[in-house]
Parts: C-alpha cells; structure tokens; sequence
C-alpha cells in the first residue's frame, strides 16, 4: 500500500487550504477571535515555495461575499478542501480529514488502481483498490520464500520478508524442522534435518541391543535380549549374546581361548575386558569406570553463560569443559552469548523502535514475533513545537495555542491587547496597546490618557479671573478647555466674577447688627453662613437688677464678682460679689472685734464663723473660714453653733492684727451652745477641714453633751484640740454613720478629751459604725490625769468600727471609779489596725475598780495591734481592782497582737499583760508581755482561758513582779485553752522578799489543755517562795483525754539566794482524782545549775499524778540526790526512771551557755526521740541538723 506524504504534489489551492488549517488552528479560541487579524487569503501569510511562513497567522478568509467589510468580502468566493462540498478542482471532499477513508484530506482519490495501494511487501499479500479506498490483502503463510529489503534471502513471518537460517526456531524452505538449538539426537538435527524418519534409520546392527525404534523422529534404544542368545559376531562365527555384544561361544568361561583379547568370565561391559572378550577401549562405545567421562560422538546439551542451552562434546573419552552457545534465534533473548539480543535478525522481538510518520515526524512501532520491522508507523502524542506530530494534520491540537502564534486578547483594565503562544503552547500575557485619546486607560498603568495634557472628559479645579476656584474640562484632544467661574455662594466674595459679593443673599455673611431682645435689652444679630440674619442674641448679665440674659432672673451668676478686693490668706480671700444691682466686696475673715456689717476683708472682719461662711457661700470656688485672736487676749472664744459646709474649712490660729499663724500661741476656741457640737453634717468630704482650731462641748446638769459630731462624713481635722463638755454623758469627738452613709474622717494629730459628773460616762472620741484614719493624734477620756468623779472612762469607744485604723499616738481612758479603759471594741471590728500606738488604761479610785488599756468583748473580725503598747494602768490611794494590758473576750473575736510592750499594771490587786477569754482567739507574736512592772497582789504575764488564744510565739512572758504579800504569781496559763505555745521565754514570778508561802507561783501553769509547747525556755524567777516552773494538773473533762505536750523546751529551776524550793516539772492529779496517766514529756532539758537548794527536775504530787509519756529528757540536778519524785514519795536515779517511768532519759549537764545554747561536746546533742519532734528549734534552724534530734530549745548547727 503506498504511504502518501501532505502536501506532495498539491496545487496553488490546496497549498492555499493547508495555510488556512495552520492559521485557523493557530488563531481559534483565542480571546481575539473574530477580529480582522486572522487569516487573509492574500496575506503573507504563505511564502513562495507554498509553505506556511512561522508566526504569520494572516487574515481571516470570508467564506461569504456579504458586504460587511472584512477579510474576503467584495471578490470570488475561495475554494475550501474539507467543507463537504466537491468543487470543481476537487476529485472528491467527504467534510473530514481522514486519511485513507477513499478521499484523502487534499480531496484527491486514496486510490484509483490496484496499483496505487501496493506497498512492495510480497508477505503482506496483494492490496486491491476498492471504491477508490485501499484494501489489504491475504499475507502468504509463514515460511514462504521471499527476498529481504537487503536483498538477502528470507521468509515470510506475520506477513513480513525476515531472514531464512537454521537454528532461528522457524521451520524455513528447505528445513525439516528448526527447533532453535544444535543439540544432536534430540529429533531435530543442528542442520534442521530429522534425527530419523523411520525405525530403520536407528538400527545400530547389532542384535544383542535389540529392535531401535523412531518416536517423534527420536531415536528410542531397543530392549537387549537375554544373555546366551545366538548371534553372528562380526567374523562371521557363531556367538551368543553377552551384556548387548555378540561374543565367541567360548566367551565367558573366564579363559582367554584363541581369538581372544580376554575373557573376564563376566558381561560388564564397563571395566578392561568387554562382554565379547575384546579389550576396552576409548571409542568402544561403553564408558569405562574410573577412566572415562563419555565414549561418544553425541555431544550433551549444558547451560551457557547467558543462560541458553549450549552443548558440550566428548574429546578422547572425556568432556571438553567448554560450552558452545548455539546459534542466535528470534526470541527476544541472547542465543549465542555475544551481549546482544536477536542479533542477525531485522530486529529484536517486541522492542520498540523509531520511525517517520506519514507526516514526517518521530513515530514508533514494536517489532514482530518473527523480528522483522513492522511496515507501519505510528504517530507519536502531539508536542508542543509548531509542527503536526500526530498526523492528524492540526499542529500542536490538544494545546491551548500554536508555538509561536499571535492573537487579541482583553487586557486586565478592558483594552484590547495582543498576546503571543510561547514555547510550552501557553498564551503569554495579554500585552497592552499604546494609549489613546479616549477617555480610558488602554495600556493598564491605571492612569487614563497618560501621555496626554489631560484625560478626555476629566475635569479639574482652576482659580478664575477674579480669583475664585472655578472648574476647566479636558476636550476630545486631550487638552484644557477655558476656567469657567463657579455659581455664587454666600461665603463674603465674589464667585461668579461679576465684581458683586454675595449678590442674591439677605445679608453679607459675618457682619452684625443690633436687635432688641425678648426681655427688652439691647442684643446683638449675625449674618449667619448662609447669609440669613440670625436671632437677636441676648446679652451677659450685668449687676444692674435687670434681667439681661433674658433667663428671667436678675444678676445670675455673681456678674462683676470673683474680682479680689482684699489680701488673701490661703483659702481665705476677699472678692467681688453682686448684691442688690451693684457690685460689692465680700470676705472670709472673722475676728473678735469684726462687725455684722462689715465686707470680711482683713481689715474689716466679720464677727462670727457663720456670716463667714455666708460669704464663702455667696464666692463660691471652695473659699475657707480664717479665725483670729488678738495678741494680747491668749485666746480668743468665738461662742456660737457651727455648722460645716461642704468645700468651705475652717482655720484659727490667726493673729488678728497681722493674720500671722501660729496655733499654740493664738488660741481660737469655738464655744458649742446647744451641747450637740460643731457639726459635720452627712456629704462633707476630705477637702473640707477643721484646722488648728479648739472646740469645747457644752457643760450641762444633765443629759449629755457632745464637742464635735462627724454624721455620715469624711472630713479632715487637723491639730484639732477637743474638749467634751462636762456632762453625765461626756463626748469629745462622735463619728456616726447612719444606714447608706459613709463616715471616714482623717484625724490628724490634736487632743481629743471628754470629763463626765460623778458618776457619768466620759469618752473622748466615740466610733459607731464608722471607719476614721489616725495620726498621731492625742486621745484620753478626762484630761491629763483626768477626773476621779467618772464612773466610767473610755479614750476610744469603738462600736462597729470597721476599717479604722490609727498609726502613732496615745489612747488612755483616764480616772474612773470603777472603770478606766484606753480602747473600748465590741462589734465589727474587721479591718481595724492599730500600729505603734500607745493604750494606757488610766487610773481608778475605788475597790473592786479595774482598768484595761485595751479590752475587746464579743468583737468579730480579726483587729490588729502591730508594735502597739498597752498599759493596764494603776489604782490611786491603794492597791486595788484588775489592771490588764491587753484583754478579749467572745468566741468571734480573733485580735493579733503584734510586737509591743504590754504591762498590766504598776501597782494594783491583780495585774494582767494579755488576757484571752472565753473562746476569744488571740494570736500572739513577737510581742513583750509583764503581768506587772511594780508590785501587785496578783501577777499573770498571758492568761488563756476556757478556749481563749489562737498561737504564743516568739515572745518574752512574764509574770513581773509580786508584792511582799502577792500570793499569785504566773509567767502563763493555759486552763481550758490549748495554742501551740512555740519559741518563747517564759518566766515566773520575782520578788526576794515576798512573805506569802501558801500562794500558785509558777512559770508555766497547764490544766485541762491539749497545748503544744516546743522550744520555749521557761524558768522559774526569783521569788522568795517555792516556786514550780511547770505545773500540771491532770483533769478529767469528759470521756476523751485531755493533755498537753512538752517537747524540745529548756526548763531551767536554777535556786537563787533566799529562793524557795524549785521544781522543774511539778506534775499533780487535781480536782476530780485523774485515774489515767496523762501528759506527753519528751525531749527537754529540765535542769538546776546552780549548788545547794531544795530542788527537783520532776515531782509528782501525789499518788494519781502520773504521766503517760516521758522520754529522751535530760533531768540534772547535782544537788538533788535523785531526778524524779514518784507519787509524792519514792525519789528515782535516772536508771529507775528508766525503768519505771519512760526510756531514754539521762541526768548528766546539757552544758548550756547563758543563752541556753549547747556547745559540741554536749551529751544532749542527737539525744532526743523524733517522735513528735519539731522542725525546727528556738533559733528557728532546721530540727534535726544531724543523724538524731537534740534535747532541749537548742539544735545545734554543726
């Protein structure tokens, strides 16, 4: 079949259609299809040798003469190969393209002879031309003969001429068989002849191996007959047959006879001697054991190195060791191991190879089973190169473009622009034109008519002849038009150039005229900025007594007021102020001899506080009060009921004659008249202040009588001297806040006093439900040493007084009869501090009097005393009444005491430092507390009771000294309470020459207390009596044990010169016989250093008073002649408290230096339990430091 090539052999017309396709398919789809830059019949499009020019796509061709201007309209209409219309130059067009379907794609016949289809290949069989389309023909069997293309003999395979040779597996003209290989015997000969056609052609003569047979033309040997059979041998003689050779009849009998070579006298035939009594030999057909590897011509097949089948031949008996590859044959593999497949062949089977296309490009075919190359080619997939690959006669198809060609597109701001195919077949970007005059932006800079004066039809702001901002127009040639003036407005010039302001509006915009107002006064009007009159406006307020402002009221404002017309004084001034229609001055001083009548200026005051703040009012602006006293008075009273008012204070201490301030010097008093004070009514803030002045409460016969009264108020009151007026119910300063009030005022220093009649209540400053900040102010009900008429004395009286805090200062209650207390508290006492303020109780005149520096009942929240010092106070004319530091009571009322000295009394029947009861959890830290600092009857340093204080820690307890006849004496006591008790001196009682034997004087007293106390150091004191550093008395409360632990304490009884007995730990069964031991001792240093004395580390009292628990304690005593008093009578060596009492006691000396710390050496060092131990000691180091824990307060540090 002939292969016909595009193009070959075309006309001017058809070479015409050939150019259109490459065009059309260059330039369709692209977004400028359509325009006139397409395809032109008369473009260049095609250069003279008829071939398409590379990148000229031409002009479109108009396949219709309809007048509309474009390409092909106006002359003959071209002829079109393809449309399906046969024309007059065509021998045929079916509308397709394609090839070989009888009308090929330049619409010429495919065929029109058999002729015309032969494609030379005899294999292929004869093509015949049918309905002008090509048909194949019939291909010859495989095997015929034929000539090669290289001119070489061959034979058909698949309808292809492949080379003819033995061995290459196909059975070719002149061959028996083929079977690829040249193995010998196998039925096919290496000439590629029959092993053998018939049994006759296997006869090998000789009957002893009996009949050969030829099975699918191999040779298959006979089966030999039994041995003796007769034959004829080769001589000719009789025999008989041995081991498949004919022998001599007398072969066999083991003799060599004659004509014999030997005779073994058997058939093997594989040893020296043959069955036919002949010698073996190489070539003898039988293969020898031992001395042979083959005896044949028939080489064996063995594998080659390229993994065919090869063969090996037998040489002198024996195989050669070489392989020989057989001939290479045509099976996609390597025959004869020379590296290279199918070699000799066309081809190697199934590989793939390249080709030309019908359209001149790079195909492939595979070659056949026979390796001949196939006569077709097929086309490769399309690449993207400008030329047609796949012979479908499109180039690049299947790509958005043609390499190369050109078209329109539109850009990204709307223009039409041009964009190439690049070389991966993809539009390039769409290129903008040159911008033109029209009013857009053509090449997609964003800026219309760039390149021009201006952009057609913009418009642009130009100043007019008569210097307004008019408007100019960009024409059709981008150029400025003329500055046209803008439309008049009302602005106070003259827009539209006519030479006239504001022409057509009421008024010129800015300008003013008088008008008369609603109220008859004289205004003003404005040309507004729309050149309308505006409305008449009313004038400011003048002092005239008219209504100027037309707000119905006359000389609002103060007007011509605020002007200074008098000196000032701080807040005092001197100004201004309307009265009446005229203007008059107005001031805030006050003197004694101002008048009523009088402006309040310096040199002309008024005469009292109120016209003042009358003044103050009228100003306005936060104008004070000044009070004056003349230099030669002292002090100068001012009697009168003062009201504050908020923003105006009040300030004396001013000497009148020069207003030089000096408070101490130049007394200004304020005399209250009604007995409720000077007021601070509800709203008065902080700026508000009382400053240097005196205030004195009405003295009354009865009732009570208030100095200053603080309602619902924060104000400031600075060196403020308050005096109660004497009255049964005597109060110097009262702070009140009422429901949804708030009382805060800010107390800065002054004295606060009150005195009450006989038998009255005095009370220098009294909170309720209010929450003032201290300062170092001075507060004492009754004066200095007050009066001895009051029942009951109070410095502060704090009800409800949460959140008040005082820093510095005193508080003492003065004299009573019966009651003299620094601080009263009771109620919410949340938030309360106190810090370094000093609380004296005052003093009493009675029996049965007492006196407390600070005494809290049934509080709640937790007040603070931090660094505060309390003093019980002291009785006058005798020891008598409770005088206590520092004293709380109620379950809810939790105080701190922080720091400070606290002393029960001086002199006085019992004297207390801290005591805390019923439940009133106090915490104690820090602090310095003296049952009394001079003699009393009664001593306690800190008396906890019946579930009183919270913690005793790191503070220095004393009980203080007793009288000549005290019978009580006790540093602490825990009855009914049970704190831990950690890091503290505790000391007993002193006084040498006490007298009273029989009395309770103890360091420590417990009882009825589940206490913790560790590492405290507790001695006995010096009083002239016996005296127990510890006391316990066992109690029985209910079913549940109650007892106290004592570990890791320094218990030191040390005698003194005319001291009474000591005991370290004095243990006793008490009220109620306790019948359980009780008490946990472990761990202390229980010691008397010094010589002589009646002492004891332990006593029990009495039969009952045993401990549960005592270990690891160190009981020394050098003088005692024993350690440990058991049930009132038998005293114990330490080994027998050992045995009877605990474990782990010695008695030997601590070694203690003055300030019980143990050196090195010490015995008690690692001789404690760590049962219960604490974790640290009274230095606060870690318990322990070493392999154990230490006796005693001590832990020492390596």
């Amino acid at each position: 079949m002939t292969n016909y090539t595009a193009g070959n052999g075309l006309d001017r017309r058809s070479r015409l259609a050939a150019a259109i396709a490459l065009a059309l398919a260059a330039g369709c789809g692209s977004a400028g299809s359509g325009s006139d830059d397409d395809v032109d019949a008369d473009d260049d499009a095609i250069d003279s040798a008829g071939e398409v020019e590379e990148g000229d796509g031409g002009d479109e061709v108009d396949s219709r003469e309809d007048g509309d201007g474009r390409d092909g309209d106006g002359g003959e209409v071209p002829v079109t190969c393809g449309d399906g219309i046969r024309d007059p130059d065509e021998d045929c067009d079916d509308g397709n393209r394609v090839p070989g379907d009888g009308c090929e794609n330049d619409c010429t016949w495919s065929c029109t002879s058999d002729g015309d289809c032969d494609d030379g290949a005899a294999c292929s069989g004869t093509e015949t031309c049918a309905d002008h389309a090509c048909v194949a023909g019939t291909p010859l069997p495989d095997g015929d003969p034929c000539t090669t293309a290289g001119g070489e003999p061959g034979a058909c395979r698949d309808g292809t001429c492949t080379s003819a040779a033995c061995g290459n597996g196909v059975v070719d003209t002149g061959e028996d068989c083929d079977d690829g290989n040249t193995a010998a015997g196998d039925g096919c000969e290496p000439d590629c002849s029959w092993t053998c056609a018939a049994d006759p052609d296997c006869d090998d003569g000789n009957p002893c191996t009996g009949a050969e047979a030829c099975t699918d033309h191999v040779c298959v040997a006979g089966t030999p007959p039994p041995d003796g059979d007769p034959c004829t041998t080769g001589t000719g003689a009789p025999g008989a047959c041995r081991g498949g050779l004919c022998a001599d009849a007398a072969c066999g009998n083991a003799l060599v006879d004659p004509g014999e070579a030997c005779d073994d006298g058997n058939a093997d035939n594989t040893d020296a001697c043959l069955s036919d009594c002949t010698a073996a030999a190489c070539g003898d057909g039988f293969v020898r054991t031992g001395l042979e590897d083959c005896d044949t011509d028939v080489p064996r097949a063995c594998a080659t190195t390229c993994s065919s089948t090869g063969s090996e031949a037998c040489t002198a008996c024996a195989w050669e060791g070489l392989c020989t590859p057989p001939g290479e044959v045509c099976n996609a593999a390597d025959d004869d191991c020379d590296a290279a497949t199918d070699n000799g062949f066309d081809c190697a089977q199934g590989a793939t190879l390249s080709c030309t296309t019908t359209c001149g490009s790079t195909g492939s075919n595979v070659c056949t089973a026979a390796c001949a190359v196939p006569a077709t080619c097929a086309p490769p997939v399309e690449a993207c190169n400008a030329a047609d690959d796949d012979c479908d006669t499109l180039p690049d198809n299947g790509f958005a473009c043609v390499r190369g060609s050109a078209g329109t597109c539109t850009t990204s701001c709307g223009s039409t622009g041009s964009q190439f195919c690049d070389t991966t077949c993809s539009w390039g970007l769409c290129a903008p034109p040159i911008e033109a005059c029209n009013g857009t932006d053509d090449d997609c800079d964003t800026a219309p008519d760039d390149g021009f004066t201006c952009a057609r039809g913009t418009s642009r702001s130009c100043t007019t002849s008569c210097a307004t901002t008019g408007t100019e127009t960009c024409d059709t040639t981008c150029s400025w038009g003329a500055c046209a003036p803008p439309v008049e407005t009302c602005n106070g010039a003259d827009d539209d150039c006519d030479t006239t302001v504001d022409n057509g509006f009421a008024c010129l915009a800015g300008t003013t005229r008088s008008c008369t107002t609603s109220c008859g006064s004289t205004g003003t009007q404005s040309c507004d900025a729309t050149c309308n009159w505006g409305a008449c406006l009313a004038p400011v307020e003048t002092c005239n007594g008219a209504d100027d402002d037309c707000d119905g009221a006359t000389d609002e404002g103060n007007p011509g007021g605020g002007v200074s017309c008098g000196p000032a004084l701080g807040g005092c001034v001197a100004v201004t102020a309307c009265v009446g229609g005229a203007v008059v001055c107005r001031g805030t001083f006050v003197s004694p001899a101002g008048l009523p009548t009088n402006p309040g200026t310096q040199a002309a005051p008024l005469d009292t506080v109120a016209a003042a703040q009358a003044n103050a009012a009228a100003i306005g602006g936060g104008a004070d009060v000044c009070l004056c006293d003349p230099p030669a008075a002292g002090s100068t009273t001012y009697n009168e009921n003062v009201t504050m008012a908020e923003g105006t204070s009040v300030l004396g201490g001013y000497r009148c004659d020069n207003w030089a301030r000096n408070i101490a010097t130049y007394v200004t008093r304020i005399q209250d008249q009604d007995a409720d004070g000077l007021s601070f009514p509800p709203g008065i803030s902080a700026v508000t202040a009382l400053d240097g002045v005196t205030v004195d409460g009405l003295d009354v016969a009865a009732g009570g009588s208030t100095a200053v009264t603080v309602t619902d108020s924060s104000p400031s009151l600075t060196d403020v001297t308050v005096t109660g007026g004497t009255a049964a119910d005597a109060v110097g300063l009262r702070v009140t806040e009422t429901s949804g009030g708030t009382a805060a005022p800010a107390i800065l220093r002054g004295t606060y006093t009150a005195t009450a009649l006989a038998g009255g209540t005095a009370t220098a400053v009294r909170l309720e439900a209010s929450a003032p900040q201290i300062t170092n102010a001075t507060i004492g009900a009754g004066g200095a040493g007050g009066l001895a008429a009051a029942a009951t004395s109070y410095g502060i009286r704090c009800i409800d007084c949460a959140g008040t805090t005082m820093s510095g200062g005193s508080v003492a209650g003065g004299s009573a009869t019966t009651r003299a207390i620094g601080l009263y508290g009771t109620g919410d006492m949340t938030g309360v501090t106190f810090t370094t303020t000093s609380f004296n109780g005052g003093s009493t005149t009675a029996a049965g009097s007492s006196s407390s520096g600070v005494f809290l009942e049934s509080c709640t929240g937790s007040p603070a005393f931090v660094t505060a010092n309390t003093f019980g106070g002291f009785s006058m004319g005798g020891i008598f009444g409770t005088r206590t530091a520092f004293e709380a009571e109620g379950a809810a009322c939790s105080p701190r005491i922080e720091g400070g000295m606290h002393i029960g009394c001086e002199v006085g029947d019992t004297c207390i430092g801290v005591a805390c009861r019923t439940s009133s959890p106090c915490a104690i830290l820090n602090a310095t507390i003296r049952g009394s600092g001079g003699p009393g009857n009664r001593d306690y340093g800190v008396r906890c009771l019946t579930g009183g204080c919270a913690s005793l820690t790191g503070s220095d307890v004393r009980a203080g000294t007793l009288s000549g006849t005290g019978t009580e004496g006790i540093g602490l006591e825990l009855d009914g309470s049970s704190p831990p008790v950690d890091d503290n001196r505790i000391v007993g009682p002193n006084n040498g020459s006490n007298t009273m034997p029989a009395g309770r004087y103890h360091a420590v007293y417990l009882r009825a207390t589940r206490a913790v106390l560790t590492n405290n150091v507790v001695e006995a004191g010096s009083l002239a009596q016996a005296v127990e550093a510890v006391r316990y008395d066992l109690t029985s409360v209910g079913p549940a044990l109650i007892e106290p632990t004592i570990h890791s304490n320094t218990i030191d009884y040390t005698a003194c010169t005319g001291c009474g007995a000591r005991t370290g730990l004095a243990v006793a069964a008490g009220p109620g016989m306790m019948t359980s031991p009780s008490g946990i001792v472990r761990n202390n240093v229980i010691r008397h250093t010094a010589a002589g004395g009646i002492t004891m580390p332990v006593r029990e009292l009495d039969v009952m008073a045993d401990l549960r628990v005592f270990e690891n304690n160190d009981l020394y005593d050098p003088t005692a002649g024993g350690v440990y008093v058991d049930e009132g009578v038998t005293t114990l060596n330490i080994a027998q408290v050992n045995t009877t009492i605990g474990t782990g006691n010695i008695d030997t000396s601590c070694q203690l230096n003055a300030t019980w710390h143990m050196p090195a050496t010490s015995p008690c060092r690692n001789g404690g339990t760590a049962t219960g131990a604490p974790d640290h000691d009274f230095d606060a180091n870690r318990r322990p430091q070493e392999s154990a824990y230490d006796i005693g307060a001590d832990e020492y540090v390596p």
